[in-house]
C-alpha cells in the first residue's frame, strides 16, 4: 500500500473456509464485498513542505471542481455490504462517512473486533479497518461518500473527498418470460359498468 515505493491498493488475505482446527470462516456474514483506498495528492515539489494536500482520493478519484471525476457505487436494498477501508495517505488522518448510513467497524488491521456501530470512521495512514453498511435506506435518492482531514488545524483548506452511493433500481421481467404478461393479460377486465353497456350495446343498436 505504499505509494512512493510503487505499490498502490490492497490485496485481501481471506481465511480458508473449513472448520478449526484448519482454519476459521469469517465470524459474519455478507452479501458482497468491496476494497476502497483512501488517498491524497500532493503537486508541490519534494523540496517543499506541503503543510496539507491538494486532493483527497475515493479512491484516486476526487469530486471536486478542479478534479470532478468520482467513484459512483451502486447497491441493492436490503444487503449487506462488507467494505475493507485502508489508508495510504502521505501523513493525513482521515474521516469516512456515508450519508445516511451507519458503520459497523468488525476487524481492525487484519484482527476481529467485538462489532461496534459508528456514523464515521477515523483511520490513519497505514491503517485498514473493516466495516458492515446496510442497505436499509430511501433508495430513491443518492447518498455521498465523504474523506476528510481530521487531527490538524481547522483552517486546513482541502477540500472534500467526494464518491456517490446510489440504488439499484428494481429488475424488471426477463426477457423471455410470460409471468408477469400472464398476470397482467388475466387482470385486463372490463369493469362492471362496461360489461353491461357492452351487453346492452348490440340491443340498442338493433332498436335504431
Amino acid at each position: 500500500m505504499q505509494t512512493v515505493a510503487g505499490l498502490h491498493g490492497l490485496i485481501d488475505v481471506l481465511p480458508p473456509y473449513v472448520l478449526p482446527p484448519y482454519g476459521m470462516a469469517e465470524p459474519f456474514t455478507q452479501d458482497y464485498h468491496k476494497s476502497i483506498v483512501l488517498d491524497d495528492r500532493y503537486y508541490k515539489s519534494y523540496y517543499d513542505w506541503a503543510t496539507e494536500p491538494e486532493f483527497l482520493l475515493i479512491p484516486r478519484m476526487a469530486g471536486n471542481a478542479i478534479n470532478p471525476e468520482y467513484l459512483h457505487w451502486r447497491i441493492v436494498l436490503g444487503k449487506t455490504y462488507h467494505l475493507n477501508i485502508s489508508s495510504v495517505t502521505t501523513h493525513c488522518t482521515l474521516s469516512f462517512q456515508i450519508e445516511g448510513h451507519n458503520l459497523t467497524v468488525v476487524e481492525a488491521d487484519g484482527h476481529y473486533v467485538e462489532p461496534f456501530v459508528n456514523q464515521s470512521l477515523i483511520i490513519y495512514s497505514g491503517k485498514t479497518y473493516s466495516v458492515k453498511i446496510k442497505a436499509d435506506q430511501d433508495p430513491s435518492r443518492n447518498y455521498s461518500i465523504t474523506t476528510d482531514i481530521v487531527g490538524q488545524n481547522t483552517t486546513a483548506t482541502t477540500p472534500l473527498g467526494l464518491a456517490m452511493l446510489s440504488y439499484s433500481p428494481p429488475s424488471g421481467p426477463i426477457r423471455n418470460g410470460v409471468t408477469w404478461q400472464s398476470v397482467q393479460s388475466l387482470g385486463n377486465k372490463a369493469s362492471q359498468e362496461q360489461q353491461m353497456m357492452l351487453a346492452i350495446l348490440p340491443m340498442l343498436m338493433w332498436l335504431i
